[in-house]
């Protein structure tokens, strides 16, 4: 019922070994996606908000928080079309409702999913750092086929609606690595210090990715910004966005153009507005690490205007106005 209210250490460097994805790749974030999702159109600069119907000055906050002790996960989340949140338990990729019925997604996706992301095609991608590879879910048989080996403690993945996939190394000057389905090319755009979350703007043109100082919450974050150029690739030159005192932990964006961060440790939700506005949305009141930040796409009982958030533990979710970013939303 709802109411009103770092789990390993990675390794000190990123491989050199091979990254070639396997045919699977291609085949699943190619030809499933096809020629249609096409990119939305290019805005020009960081943070220029869209042209998304209904975007005004964004609802002050501060907002109110529910909780449930019935919708559990682990360090990441994401949604599926059918209206479940997906997360890891165990070794299987399960799905829950809001109600906290839960049935299993897939099996063997492994124990320590540190990224969990829907593709446009329904399929799934997870994040396996033990293994130090992406894994490639087909919820219509529950089964999973790894796509990409040899990286260094992947932690963090966004993807776009055209099928591409970024993936961060969680290490001290970890890659952050792009799949072109356009090409079939994957590899590094960007190095870091210890990068880790990522999220797209709406319109895609920028990526957002934090680094942090320190490992497992403590120490100070830096969110970059990395640009698209016009022919569709992505500019290596790494933009300061914003700098903060404490380790952030989860990010998303809303249609608007509005980036939200979380507090790895005391849970405090902040939106940060295009024209550089900083509100206070919320301080959530569980206990944990706040691993996690989502929008879902709007389907079953999950409305695409409340920000979701985890301390791998409960689900929050924040109603804060506007709705979110999300490759499956319609």
């Amino acid at each position: 019922m709802w109411r009103w209210l770092a789990a390993c250490t990675p390794p000190e460097g990123p491989s050199d070994a091979d990254t070639t994805p396997t045919a699977a790749v291609h085949s699943a974030l190619v030809t499933a996606t096809g020629d249609s999702a096409a990119l939305p159109e290019h805005t020009g600069r960081t943070g220029t908000p869209t042209t998304a119907p209904g975007c005004g000055p964004a609802p002050a906050g501060p907002f109110p928080v529910t909780s449930s002790d019935e919708v559990h996960t682990e360090e990441d989340f994401d949604f599926d079309p059918t209206g479940l949140v997906l997360s890891q338990r165990f070794e299987n990729l399960i799905g829950i409702e809001r109600d906290g019925t839960s049935q299993i997604v897939a099996t063997r996706i492994g124990y320590d999913a540190a990224g969990i992301r829907s593709l446009p095609t329904g399929e799934v991608l997870v994040a396996q750092p033990d293994t130090g590879s992406l894994q490639l879910v087909d919820p219509s048989t529950g089964g999973s086929v790894p796509l990409i080996g040899s990286l260094a403690y992947p932690n963090g993945l966004e993807v776009g609606v055209d099928g591409s996939v970024f993936v961060s190394e969680f290490v001290r000057q970890g890659h952050v690595r792009w799949y072109d389905p356009s090409t079939e090319a994957f590899e590094p755009i960007a190095d870091l210090e210890y990068p880790n979350g990522m999220v797209l703007s709406p319109d895609e043109q920028t990526l957002y990715v934090v680094s942090s100082e320190g490992l497992l919450g403590f120490g100070a974050s830096t969110i970059y910004t990395l640009q698209r150029n016009p022919d569709g690739s992505w500019d290596p030159a790494l933009t300061l966005f914003r700098e903060s005192a404490t380790t952030l932990g989860g990010m998303t964006t809303d249609s608007c153009g509005n980036l939200y961060v979380i507090e790895y440790n005391g849970g405090r939700l902040i939106r940060i507005e295009p024209d550089g506005t900083t509100t206070d949305l919320a301080t959530l009141p569980g206990a944990g690490t706040w691993s996690s930040l989502r929008f879902s796409p709007g389907f079953g009982s999950w409305p695409r205007t409340e920000v979701y958030a985890t301390n791998r533990r409960e689900l929050y979710g924040i109603e804060v106005g506007i709705e979110g970013r999300h490759v499956l939303a319609p």
